[in-house]
């Protein structure tokens, strides 16, 4: 091999006489190339039998896993069940006893008895004291009282020990339960009987028990166990009637689903105790693709690992490969040669062997790398002066945010001036016209009017200054809302004699931002008109946190006059003012007056989301 400098040499010379990268990768070009090649096919084949293998074997350890979990948990919730049901027959049995034992009572005693079991157990819908022939005596909230249940199931099975029915359907021609409150649809009976001290059957106690215990339990047993909610539970009756399942499914005959599909669990109830339970059958099922998804994961994890070693000992082959058949040494001089900060000017390597096509690459790419530096100093230059650019914008836009601050800021001044100067002023020039009128027709009264309107001018100076003590010491800011509204009530309430009902809740007492501040000038607008123009007696200011809506409710009622909302009032600007404070935080105002009718004011403020 030798070296030749030639002062006319182009790049594009040198990359004509550089190979493809197929001539590259081709084995029948290179021992090298195709010793990597082998490695590499050995080691996808490898890695492809491997993940198989690990697949098939998870997947069975996987679903049988899953058969006995999913089995465990149809067992655990038909337990459940069980439990519940014989603690709610043991309650049963339990009043039973006690009014057995119980001396002569009248039937109000007996209704209060069994308004309290309904309180402490609301699960029963509803309760009743049924004597032996089977008029009802007692029920809670009086349905039934004084008719007949003796041809209903639950009263003769009752009589003789305690009974609990199946799931049922109100209403039911043959055997319902009357429903108490709230419509129940789907229920079990419970009866058990009364026995005295001396042995004697005096009736029975009968109990309708909604079915929404059960549905709780089931979701809060789903939610404990599959959080991901794909996990799909079933309670079915001995009929194969499906009692509480997914939305859509209730009501519907059962079939076992498709096992290919699906992994399903099942367990039948046992019952507990004397108790034989109404035989329902638990079954608990998830989709497979669901289920095995973990495997899918595995199995490329596996893949992806043998798979790069096997690249990796391609590489390894490769490189192994060239260095036995090329002397390390000639390539690093090779290198140093062509390296740019101390390469001769038209260096060209002559020959074909892998060394010279080496060459002819490292010289390509130098030149590239050069034309790609040039082309990246270019764009800097282009990028620094967008930069310029952007920062001028952006400091036009602060100059205008700045100019936006001001403008709120005069607006709130004129919203306090307002609520202040202008409400004081607007009396005293009330006072004036007496005054002249006075003046002419009664000017004994002129000391008395001159009194009045001393003291509307003092009013005026005093609310003056609380504008301007309000400005210095934010009360909201500093003590919260609620602080703020209560003693804003406590001062209207002390200064004009007209009653305030204030309540608040927890969750709003501590709201301190600029939205509340804007929120509590809003209230002493509304309580400054009212004072002014309803003439009312009682006011009733409320803070309630919507949770369904997550947001601040306001309302202020009153009992006075009242106006109509849809007539214009020239020449004030409380109501305009209201609004433009309420659009200004992205609070709703809702007016309700009529004339005679008082007035209510809610203010609905969204509050941010803490879920």
């Amino acid at each position: 091999m030798t070296f030749v400098t030639t002062k006319n040499s182009t790049s594009a010379g040198l990359a004509a006489a550089s190979p493809s990268w197929a001539e590259r990768l081709d084995p029948r070009n290179s021992i090298g190339a195709a010793t990597g090649w082998l490695i590499a096919a050995v080691s996808l084949g490898l890695a492809l039998a491997a993940s198989a293998w690990v697949s098939t074997v998870a997947s069975d350890t996987l679903v049988a896993l899953k058969y006995k979990q999913l089995n465990q948990y149809a067992e655990r919730l038909s337990s459940q069940l069980d439990i519940t049901l014989y603690g709610y027959l043991q309650s049963v049995r339990a009043t039973a006893a006690i009014l057995g034992a119980m001396p002569a009572h009248s039937d109000s005693t007996l209704r209060q008895y069994l308004d309290e079991l309904q309180r402490t157990l609301p699960q029963f819908a509803w309760a009743g004291y049924v004597d032996a022939s089977g008029r009802v005596i007692a029920a809670t909230g009086g349905t039934l009282e004084g008719q007949s249940v003796a041809e209903r199931t639950w009263f003769p099975q009752g009589l003789k020990a305690p009974f609990m029915s199946d799931l049922r359907k109100a209403p039911m021609q043959q055997d319902p339960l009357p429903a108490a409150g709230p419509i129940v649809t789907r229920y079990i009976a419970l009866a058990a009987p009364i026995v005295d001290p001396a042995g004697a059957t005096l009736g029975v106690v009968g109990v309708q028990m909604s079915w929404n215990w059960a549905d709780s339990l089931k979701h809060k047993l789903d939610h404990a166990s599959h959080p991901s909610g794909l996990v799909e539970t079933f309670i079915v009756d001995r009929s194969g009637v499906i009692l509480l399942g997914p939305s859509g499914t209730i009501g519907n005959t059962w079939t076992r689903a498709d096992h290919r599909d699906y992994i399903e669990g099942a367990y039948a109830a046992q019952g507990l105790g004397s108790l034989t339970g109404p035989g329902w059958t638990v079954y608990v099922r998830e989709p497979k693709a669901q289920a095995l998804i973990g495997v899918a994961r595995l199995r490329f994890e596996i893949f992806a690992i043998l798979f790069c070693l096997g690249l990796l000992a391609a590489v390894v082959g490769a490189w192994g490969a060239r260095r036995l058949l090329r002397r390390i040494g000639l390539l690093a001089e090779l290198a140093e040669n062509v390296h740019p900060r101390h390469a001769a000017p038209g260096l060209r390597l002559t020959g074909k062997d892998e060394a010279a096509r080496i060459g002819h690459t490292l010289a390509a790419l130098v030149a590239e790398l050069q034309k790609d530096k040039a082309e990246l100093q270019a764009l800097n230059v282009e990028l620094d002066a967008r930069v310029a650019a952007r920062t001028r914008d952006v400091e036009r836009l602060s100059e205008e945010n700045q100019y936006a601050a001001v403008v709120r800021e005069r607006l709130r001044i004129a919203r306090e001036l307002h609520d202040t100067l202008a409400h004081s002023m607007m009396a005293m020039l009330t006072q004036l016209r007496v005054l002249r009128k006075f003046a002419d027709t009664n000017p004994a009264l002129l000391k008395e009017e001159l009194a009045r309107a001393e003291d509307a001018a003092q009013m005026g100076l005093n609310e003056a200054r609380a504008a301007i003590a309000q400005m210095r010491y934010n009360l909201v800011r500093d003590s919260g809302l609620d602080s703020a509204v209560s003693a804003l009530a406590k001062r209207f309430e002390q200064r004009t004699g007209i009653a305030v009902a204030y309540s608040s809740d927890p969750q709003v007492a501590k709201l301190a931002d600029s939205r509340a501040e804007t929120m509590f000038r809003m209230i002493e607008e509304l309580l400054h008109n009212v004072e002014r123009h309803a003439g009312a007696r009682e006011i009733a200011i409320a803070l309630r946190h919507d949770s369904e809506a997550e947001a601040l409710v306001v309302s202020v009622c009153d009992d006075g006059i009242g106006f109509d909302p849809a007539m214009p009032s020239a020449g004030h600007y409380g109501l305009r003012g209201l609004r433009e404070q309420s659009a200004l935080i992205g609070a709703a105002l809702l007016i309700d007056s009529a004339p005679q009718q008082g007035v209510s004011a809610t203010i609905t403020l969204p509050l941010p989301s803490h879920r």
